[in-house]
């Protein structure tokens, strides 16, 4: 399993929720006041079957009861597969909580792609790399593969 952009949610992470909404129902990019919302938007537009109401209804309701503060229960221990976990270097709050998630599993490695945010790293040549070496080498290898 890879797993990217994932770690403990906080209440300034889950706040951009709100951010995310806006930017999604904004009439065009122009009238999008942030860069990071501009982004966003760029991102969800680059596939042309995504639904931007939707998709700005779910950001709105991703945690409807509030948020969790750790993202797995007791029983994540017992996941015996291997997982990649990838971040990248600005990647806030995520990157700074992802090792709890490692910790927690048997089989787990955490790689932090450098100068990354939550966007950039999707598109980043060395998770690229990072994915197909993780899928292709097997399992019992996974945990001695550490370089980007």
């Amino acid at each position: 399993m890879i797993l990217g952009g994932i770690g403990d949610e906080t209440e300034a992470s889950a706040a951009q929720g709100v951010a995310i909404a806006a930017a999604l129902r904004a009439p065009n990019l122009e009238s999008i006041d942030s860069d990071a919302g501009k982004r966003i938007r760029l991102f969800i537009e680059s596939n042309p079957n995504n639904n931007l109401p939707s998709l700005a209804f779910s950001a709105l309701r991703i945690w409807p009861d509030g948020y969790p503060i750790k993202i797995a229960g007791p029983n994540i221990a017992t996941a015996q597969f291997p997982v990649l976990i990838v971040n990248g270097e600005h990647d806030y709050p995520y990157v700074n909580s992802a090792d709890r998630l490692v910790a927690a599993l048997a089989n787990a490695r955490q790689l932090e792609i450098p100068d990354a945010d939550h966007l950039s790293t999707v598109f980043d040549e060395r998770f690229k790399k990072a994915a197909v070496d993780f899928l292709t080498t097997p399992a019992s290898d996974q945990l001695q593969l550490r370089t980007i």
